[in-house]
């Protein structure tokens, strides 16, 4: 679903962020009178401050039964006017100050991004504070939005990607909560009501479990006296507590066929992983890489595309949740039968012979070399420093992410592969035509 973007920043204003590289200085970890944990990375080069907030634990996973969606609605709903401002009139104050505001839920939790002008960040964290504390919810907006999330859903079941994500996580998780999709069903959307909205988010978006990164021009008492004046009217701690836990089974593997008239077959398959503190979580990931998260380089692609014609895309990568930590891999094909074949040929072959010198110097060169990229915007920081925040992997993780892929061995990759890689294990879902 489309998000409300209510800003274009100045076209060279975003080019010029684009240009920024890595941050050179350190991250600064505050704790506010109020116990508010923010993550600061000052940058002085643009007068531009990117914020984001996660609320940990407040995310679809702790819908009620039968209100799938409720989270997603509500972070549709936030912008749809709070205090006296009605929708439109809180778009366009929006607008009036450049502030790009925008909220998100996944699985786990629950995000808000903030994005404007040095000048004008006193007025986002109003308008934001505004929303999280007064929302409207009027029911003609909530009557609008919810036909807008419908139609979103029901273009996405169109979609066969779409289609096998879910599938699998309906058969990989079965009843646990992660097996229901973040969207919601189209009845579980018709059932929720504007007290829903109203219960979730008094709920479950708290200060206790609040998640501040700011990246750019800010300084540390600006950012804690935002955060600490902003913030005031949530609830100190969750309302609500779900303890939710989840032990993957081999129960969980086989194939599921769905039927779809379509020219190629998608295949999406995957079973455990590791998560990112486990002490083989780097082997495993450079693993993967060469395996079959290094585009072209990687080992499906040279085998399942170039060698044997039978796919135009196909990757496997790593998924962490809070409750869940997955390998997993995706195939589109004409010929689902073979695919399936070779596809589990080579993992046999990773599994029991492990990767060669060459490959690892490789993978360890591409997965270092390219990391600055992925860093080379206040948009991308502040989103990963939310990342290490939620995932607790250190405030110098940045600093120390290279020595841990620098560390892993062929030996370690040998030895992760047997004990992990399992196609016997696989939870396999095909949709498409029969091969």
């Amino acid at each position: 679903m489309k998000k409300y973007l209510l800003l274009i920043l100045l076209p060279l204003i975003l080019f010029a962020e684009q240009a920024l590289s890595s941050p050179e200085q350190d991250i600064k970890e505050i704790y506010t009178i109020n116990s508010y944990r923010i993550w600061l990375l000052e940058s002085a080069e643009l007068p531009i401050v990117n914020v984001k907030i996660a609320f940990k634990g407040a995310g679809a996973a702790f819908d009620e039964s039968g209100k799938e969606g409720t989270a997603f609605l509500l972070s549709q709903m936030l912008l749809e006017g709070a205090g006296n401002f009605e929708s439109q009139d809180f778009k366009k104050e929006l607008e009036k100050f450049a502030i790009e505001l925008d909220f998100d839920v996944d699985k786990d939790n629950f995000y808000i991004t903030l994005k404007t002008l040095e000048e004008n960040i006193k007025r986002a964290f109003d308008l934001l504070s505004l929303a999280l504390s007064s929302p409207i919810f009027d029911e003609e907006s909530l009557k609008r939005v919810k036909a807008q999330v419908k139609t979103f859903i029901t273009k996405n079941l169109e979609d066969p990607e779409y289609l096998a994500a879910i599938k699998w996580n309906e058969n990989y998780y079965k009843s646990h909560p992660y097996g229901s999709p973040t969207y919601g069903y189209l009845d579980s959307i018709d059932d929720i009501e504007r007290i829903d909205l109203i219960n979730f988010k008094n709920n479950f978006l708290s200060r206790s479990n609040m998640q501040i990164s700011a990246v750019g021009y800010i300084g540390e008492s600006e950012i804690t006296n935002l955060v600490e004046g902003s913030f005031r009217d949530l609830s100190k701690t969750p309302k609500k507590h779900s303890n939710i836990h989840f032990a993957p089974s081999i129960e969980s593997a086989g194939t599921v066929r769905i039927e779809k008239d379509i020219p190629q077959s998608i295949i999406m398959f995957g079973h455990e992983g590791l998560d990112y503190h486990h002490k083989d979580f780097y082997a495993l990931y450079v693993l993967n890489h060469i395996l079959g998260g290094g585009g072209f380089q990687s080992r499906l692609i040279k085998e399942i595309r170039e060698k044997r014609g039978l796919s135009y895309s196909t990757y496997t990568y790593l998924a962490s949740l809070a409750n869940a930590s997955l390998f997993k891999g995706y195939v589109g094909t004409k010929n689902s039968d073979e695919a399936l074949k070779s596809l589990i040929e080579q993992l046999e072959i990773i599994k029991n012979e492990g990767v060669t010198e060459e490959e690892l110097i490789a993978a360890k060169n591409y997965l270092i070399g390219s990391f600055p990229l992925k860093l080379d915007s206040n948009s991308r920081l502040v989103d990963f420093i939310s990342f290490m925040q939620l995932e607790e992997l250190g405030i110098d993780y940045i600093e120390k992410r290279d020595s841990y892929i620098n560390s892993v061995t062929v030996e370690d990759i040998k030895r992760v592969a047997k004990e992990i890689i399992r196609p016997e294990n696989l939870l396999m879902i095909i949709v498409g035509k029969a091969s």
